[in-house]
């Protein structure tokens, strides 16, 4: 960083706190125009989320999710379990 810049850190949290300390009003502002840039890309097509399968059997389905990871079968993919699909639930 050279001397005429200065560096900050913006969390999450930092758009939704009253008080933004040195961010002042520009975290909210950097917060609206992310989220709607989001919003457009992902309408467009033009920005995809990270790559999720959605793991059959509901919670059920997580020991072999887990296998599947121990052993190698996936990689940089989320999984995804709808508990709605449990059995007996």
């Amino acid at each position: 960083v050279g001397s005429s810049q200065t560096k900050t850190k913006t969390s999450v949290g930092t758009v939704h706190n009253q008080d933004n300390g040195a961010h002042g009003a520009d975290a909210s502002d950097l917060g609206l125009v992310t989220c709607r840039w989001f919003t457009r890309a992902s309408q467009a097509g033009t920005f995809d989320g990270h790559p999720f399968e959605v793991r059959p059997g509901g919670l059920e389905g997580v020991e072999q999710a887990l296998k599947d990871l121990k052993d190698g079968k996936q990689s940089a993919v989320k999984y995804v379990f709808r508990i709605a699909d449990t059995p007996g639930l």
